[in-house]
């Protein structure tokens, strides 16, 4: 962070950056997610009766237990966009693991989280991922796509 407060002569500025792109990356990764959406009926031959017998319980076929609905699909916009921030991903030639450590973070785990999974500590967990977020900034204000 200390390189980018000498770029910007705030503080809170940087701060802003930060929680911007951190956004646009959460978002992104959002859309993702929500793209890869399986359709009720396995098969379009499939009809409610066989759901019902497949589930096991008549309660769950006919929706009598509460159950986790399934988000509703990206408009073009936010496809758009999420294009536009993996782009921006590729294009930054940042490195495996900060690529790697910016999309987990944007996932919504935590420090520790992804510390076991790339096995680090969570303190150089964060570390690393403010010098990749630095990186990635610092790309997006050099080719102007952020201002």
């Amino acid at each position: 962070m200390p390189a980018l407060r000498k770029q910007y002569h705030h503080a809170s500025q940087t701060e802003v950056l930060f929680d911007a792109v951190e956004h646009r990356l959460s978002a992104a990764c959002t859309t993702l997610r929500r793209l890869r959406m399986v359709n009720i009926f396995p098969s379009k031959r499939m009809s409610m009766c066989d759901l019902i017998f497949i589930s096991g319980e008549v309660t769950q076929g006919y929706g009598y237990v509460a159950t986790v609905g399934q988000p509703s699909r990206p408009s073009p916009a936010e496809i758009s966009a999420m294009d536009q921030v993996l782009q921006w991903m590729l294009g930054a030639k940042l490195s495996l693991d900060h690529r790697r450590l910016l999309w987990l973070r944007a996932e919504g785990r935590g420090w520790r989280s992804i510390g076991n999974i790339v096995d680090l500590d969570h303190m150089t967990v964060k570390r690393r991922y403010t010098a990749a977020l630095e990186d990635f900034i610092g790309y997006l204000v050099a080719e102007g796509q952020l201002v």
